[in-house]
């Protein structure tokens, strides 16, 4: 009997893949709300895979999906959809894509399609849990270093105010 529960636990552990998850929020482009119960859709190879709508904040997630390389398109009544192409998702890394959905203005079929670029920095290896992307580092302000200045110097600079 013990040697037929050590052979089970073998083909379980054996018999396990890795799978990853991947997640988001849908929101209005233009005012940064979220947008509830948008469709969100998974696609692999151009076939649809899965598909779900987000929650009350506008996020979703995909959960159990092999590691891969994916297309996902979000939609909702009023706003254009919008596609994400070629995302790569891996079971080691958190995988998060974000919508912004542009509002229609004529009910036509419009389609917001851009291609997926890897983040310069991902979440998981950064030490304060953000991603940097390649437009983020506009909008960063270094610190500024100000110089100490010497008993000296301050002596010095002083006379020279006096001077002139």
């Amino acid at each position: 009997m013990f040697t037929c529960l050590l052979l089970g636990i073998g083909c379980v552990s054996i018999g396990s893949t890795q799978t990853a998850s991947l997640t988001g929020v849908v929101r209005d482009q233009d005012t940064q709300d979220s947008v509830p119960f948008a469709t969100v859709a998974l696609y692999r190879n151009g076939v649809l895979i899965t598909g779900m709508d987000t929650d009350f904040d506008g996020s979703y997630t995909f959960d159990l999906i092999d590691d891969g390389l994916y297309d996902i398109e979000a939609m909702f009544l009023g706003y254009q959809k919008s596609r994400v192409e070629g995302v790569s998702v891996q079971s080691a890394k958190v995988n998060i894509i974000n919508f912004e959905l542009v509002e229609a203005h004529n009910f036509g079929c419009g389609l917001t399609s851009y291609t997926y670029r890897i983040p310069l920095i991902s979440l998981d290896e950064t030490s304060t849990g953000q991603t940097i992307r390649p437009h983020d580092r506009s909008t960063m302000h270094p610190t500024p270093i100000r110089l100490f200045k010497g008993r000296k110097q301050r002596k010095k600079s002083k006379k020279r105010r006096k001077r002139n």
